[in-house]
């Protein structure tokens, strides 16, 4: 049969625009068949879901299709194919966000002193909320739009309790989902009632000063007219300095620590208290400080917090007072970033710290594999009693005695002994158990058994630790004061930790079969935990992935961003892949192994378990945020000094600014707002730094590595150790018998290459091999794609608190990353007039100076009388990266 060929949907066309509809249209393409349409609700992370059958539409029929009753403001992908009976297309895909249509203008219900009450009208059905703004309408000017409330996507009214008597508002509402949002049109200026209070007249133009004395009374000094100065200021307070006639009164103690009020063309400035009055030969000045509840002296302490989130609670609780406009970092991700792996013995005992330190953990490393001992050793007792209970219907009398051993140490409490008695009669008399020569069970009389079962003997052991092998020994009292035979069946000494004797089983998988527990590997599992690893970054995602032998994967794997105070588990998986609901820089992992199947269950006693899951690599990825962060942070000081050290820290800048009556705390980025004005820049110095990092080394802490072999196969030979960068004077040297060497005449070591040189004239022979213990620094190395090899671009650096090889690199490639591109500075002057209306912390329009130094970085030398000096750069020189990167990994070392 021939098939003809059948071509794909073409032109889908998607309309979102009528309420709680999307329209679906496309071309015609087929003389025979069916469209099939399917349909899905997109996630805004990505992470869709599977698509869903919609409708099928017939070739002839007509080429458009409604999909009903969908949310408005969400995005929908819909896809279409053709088929017949014997051929189907491709997929054809197309997606639209549904128009969200915005609320109807906000009308006022009731109207206070201290409150105004809204409702409006939703005109859309969405998944979201109705976002409430306002902002306040001065003589000649608005402020800005504040976030002032939130309620349901289907909520329609709204009191605002935070607004001032004898004060004029507007409001708009604003429809948000996760896609899209839509406002409102902006409500009708309304002002809320007054309290009787007399209103203070503020000159519409020019300075304006008003001083509050302790017993109320309000002073207005008289301003000279060319000397008034207010100084806005970035990670700090601004200040005024107002120029006055010659006036001995203002040494009074009243006017000491007053209240000062300074307005400039009627709008107050943010200005809250005289603190200096300085004498000049014709004039006194009065200096006037703002944001002064930044002075107070306050105790913090976070373990960790985003900087963001931090200075928020740090402001809510010391200075309620102020409004706080407090800018979320806009980050980015880096993903899949390695923060640990291991694929041979010593990278997994640095991986997992315990393997080396714990004796009385049941794993090991050989044949190229970490795998769990063997945590259960047992014997079936064949002989002449038969029967199909018995295991491999076989089982023994009056006797046992049977050699154990383990490879690693079971501690006392954990050691434990069961026995399979068989079928007996109830005059078996007195039986003895015994291990390593202590007797556990003693002048023991069974009960009659019907049927074999497992007796645990463990519960009277004290003869310690298990270190070494032992002997299980089980006898009945020979006496013949007794009519009946000790019947055993089988015998197990177990790690308690790994097994439960009240869980095994009773019954045969078949007559004369084998139980299915005990196992000889775990079977409650072993647990290895990843140390925690600090990063400088806060994990939002991470991933853990496996190779080794197992059937599909190893029983658990668990993450953990929060130094392991909350897990994140998936069982019988070779990898696992999590979001953190809360992320953070305290990365952990676990894993769990047991015994398994690699021929299926067995006609053999053990029959499951029988062999250990083993792992060959491991492999710990992490999606790492790069919004910053307060680590491990205690500190008593002025909130100001505080506020200042954590935006040095991240990088950010911070402003006290007035609206109106509101004192403003403003946080933010450099360029992370628009730009909303045009400056005039009065004069500027550009310099072009070209010098670009395009290789970097990162040194981190020292490491220990021990009793590394090394064959000596001739002298005066270099031979290489593992590691480089080998601190000198720190390594241990030994010969085969133990007896450790002289450096300088049996061997030199050359520790930047991490090298050994064996002497001809020290004691070590061919053919001997030694061992040598030493310590290395551990290192990363990051290069950009650019990199020829010109060691000019190459910079080494020094990080200690990076602990980990992966951390190293992380470090270097962060440097790189920001050190690629050439550095700008740009020191810019705005003149006095044109700085006193702008906020520093917003992004200036800066076109007219030339280069990439986009935004404000702090404020520069200030002492010129032609204006404010400011600095501008793209980025940070590399030496401040590297000591916020070891100040940040240091503080989550520290809590660690």
């Amino acid at each position: 049969m021939t098939v003809a060929y059948l071509p794909d949907a073409e032109a889908l066309s998607l309309d979102g625009t009528p309420p709680s509809e999307l329209n679906a249209d496309w071309d015609a393409v087929l003389n025979n068949g069916q469209y099939r349409l399917e349909f899905r609700d997109d996630d805004p992370d990505g992470d869709h879901p599977p698509y869903q059958a919609e409708a099928t539409v017939a070739h002839d029929g007509t080429l458009t299709h409604t999909i009903e009753d969908v949310l408005d403001g969400e995005q929908f992908s819909v896809r279409i194919r053709t088929e017949t009976d014997y051929a189907t297309g491709g997929w054809l895909s197309a997606e639209e966000i549904t128009k969200l249509y915005s609320p109807d203008v906000p009308t006022f219900t009731a109207v206070g002193e201290t409150d105004l009450g809204l409702d409006w009208t939703n005109n859309s059905v969405f998944d979201g909320s109705n976002q409430v703004y306002r902002r306040r309408i001065y003589a000649d000017d608005v402020g800005q739009w504040r976030l002032v409330g939130s309620v349901a996507d289907d909520g329609t009214t709204f009191t605002d309790t935070s607004t001032r008597p004898d004060t004029t508002y507007e409001y708009r509402i604003t429809a948000l989902t996760q896609w899209i949002s839509s406002d409102s049109a902006v409500s009708t200026p309304t002002t809320t009632d007054g309290i009787g209070l007399e209103h203070r007249s503020v000159p519409p133009r020019g300075w304006h000063a008003e001083i509050e004395r302790p017993n109320g009374t309000i002073v207005t000094p008289a301003i000279l007219s060319d000397g008034t100065q207010f100084q806005p200021t970035l990670n700090g307070q601004p200040t005024a300095t107002i120029d006055i006639s010659r006036d001995e009164a203002y040494l009074l103690e009243r006017f000491e620590g007053a209240d000062m009020r300074v307005y400039r063309n009627g709008k107050r400035k943010a200005i809250d208290e005289l603190e200096d009055i300085a004498i000049e030969t014709d004039r006194d000045e009065l200096i006037g400080y703002g944001g002064t509840e930044l002075e107070q002296d306050v105790s913090v302490g976070v373990d960790d917090q985003h900087v963001s989130a931090f200075v928020r609670d740090l402001l809510e609780e010391h200075a309620p007072e102020y409004v706080l406009n407090i800018d979320e970092f806009d980050s980015t991700v880096d993903e899949d970033v390695i923060v640990g792996d291991a694929a041979d013995e010593l990278e997994f005992e640095q991986f997992f710290e315990a393997i080396a330190s714990d004796e009385t953990l049941p794993v090991e490393y050989a044949d190229g594999e970490l795998k769990p001992l063997h945590t259960a050793v047992m014997y079936n007792l064949g002989g002449d009693l038969t029967d199909d209970r018995y295991i491999g219907g076989e089982a023994a009398e009056p006797f046992f005695s049977e050699s154990i051993s383990f490879d690693h140490i079971i501690p006392e409490e954990h050691v434990g002994l069961a026995v399979r008695e068989g079928i007996m009669g109830g005059d078996v008399g007195d039986v003895t158990y015994s291990f390593d020569g202590t007797e556990t069970v003693t002048a023991y009389d069974p009960s009659d058994r019907d049927d074999p079962g497992w007796f645990d003997v463990s519960v009277f052991y004290d003869g310690g630790d298990l270190t070494d092998s032992a002997t299980f020994f089980g006898a009945q009292d020979d006496s013949g004061a007794h009519d009946d035979d000790l019947v055993i069946d089988a015998i197990c000494v177990y790690d308690a930790r790994y097994h439960d004797s009240d869980e095994w089983d009773e019954t045969l998988h078949e007559p004369g079969g084998y139980p299915e527990k005990p196992t000889a590997y775990p079977n409650t599992p072993l647990e290895l935990t990843v140390e925690t690893i600090p990063q400088f970054q806060r994990a939002v995602a991470a991933t853990l992935s496996v190779q080794g032998s197992f059937d599909g994967g190893i029983r658990g794997m668990s993450l953990s961003a929060d130094n392991g105070q909350t897990w994140y588990d998936a069982d019988d998986t070779d990898e696992f892949t999590t979001e953190f609901d809360e992320p953070g820089p305290y990365l952990r992992a676990r894993i769990e192994l047991e015994g398994w199947e690699p021929d299926g269950p067995r006609d053999d006693f053990p029959r499951t378990g029988y062999a250990p899951e083993t792992i060959s690599s491991i492999e710990f990825a992490a999606d790492l945020d790069d919004t910053p962060l307060v680590l491990n942070y205690e500190e008593e000081g002025e909130l100001g000094e505080i506020l200042a050290a954590r935006a040095e820290q991240a990088e950010a800048v911070y402003e006290v600014w007035q609206d109106g009556e509101d004192t403003v705390f403003e946080w933010t980025w450099p360029g992370q707002r628009p730009a909303t004005r045009s400056d005039a820049i009065s004069d500027y110095s550009v310099t072009k730094h070209t010098r670009r990092t395009l290789r970097c080394k990162v040194k981190g802490n020292n490491a220990t590595v021990r009793a590394e072999e090394i064959a000596v196969d001739e002298l005066d030979a270099v031979y290489p150790l593992e590691e480089d960068d080998v601190v000198r004077g720190q390594e241990t040297v030994r010969d085969s018998d133990g007896e450790r060497l002289r450096v300088g005449l049996d061997y030199e070591l050359h520790g930047a290459a991490g090298e050994v040189e064996i002497l001809s004239q020290g004691s070590v022979g061919a053919g001997e091999t030694i061992e040598v213990d030493y310590k290395y620094t551990i290192s990363g190395t990051y290069e950009h794609p650019d990199y020829d090899g010109d060691t000019r671009q190459a910079r080494t650096e020094k990080i200690p608190a990076a602990r980990s090889e992966r951390a190293c690199e992380q470090a270097a490639k962060v440097i790189v990353d920001e050190a690629s591109v050439p550095r700008w500075e740009a020191d810019v002057t705005i003149a006095y007039e044109d700085v006193q209306d702008i906020r520093l912390s917003d992004t200036l329009d800066i076109d007219t100076v030339p280069g990439d130094a986009e935004v404000v970085r702090e404020l520069g030398d200030q002492g010129s009388d032609s204006g404010v000096s400011l600095r501008l750069g793209n980025r940070k020189p590399a030496s401040e990266r590297v000591s916020q990167i070891q100040s940040t990994l240091s503080s989550a070392s520290d809590l660690v």
